[in-house]
């Protein structure tokens, strides 16, 4: 079995943990919530519209076009996977309070 080397984030109780070494990376559509391969997702990050507490907040699309009408009508930037996984990891380094405290 092929083993990916990508980044995952996953949610235990408000905490997330991140792994280094993940068989499979998956998500939801923000719009249609359906599950969606996290490689060949588009990220939204930035956007106006505020669904979660914790920042920086990603929204997840399977299909770009849709990625762009949204950043249209409610701003933000589109990224790919590994675009994404760094402006995370940048954004994250520079949070103040972080996600949760405050």
């Amino acid at each position: 079995m092929t083993k990916f080397r990508y980044f995952a984030v996953k949610e235990f109780g408000g905490k997330h943990q991140l792994e280094g070494e993940v068989i499979q990376a998956i998500c939801f559509d923000f719009l249609s919530n359906t599950t969606i391969s996290a490689p060949v997702t588009w990220y939204v990050i930035d956007s106006d519209v505020e669904v979660r507490c914790c920042q920086p907040q990603v929204l997840t699309f399977e299909k770009r076009e849709t990625a762009e009408k949204f950043v249209k009508g409610f701003g933000g930037n589109i990224y790919s996977f590994t675009e994404a996984i760094d402006r995370v990891r940048i954004k994250m380094k520079h949070q103040e309070p972080p996600c949760g405290k405050g």
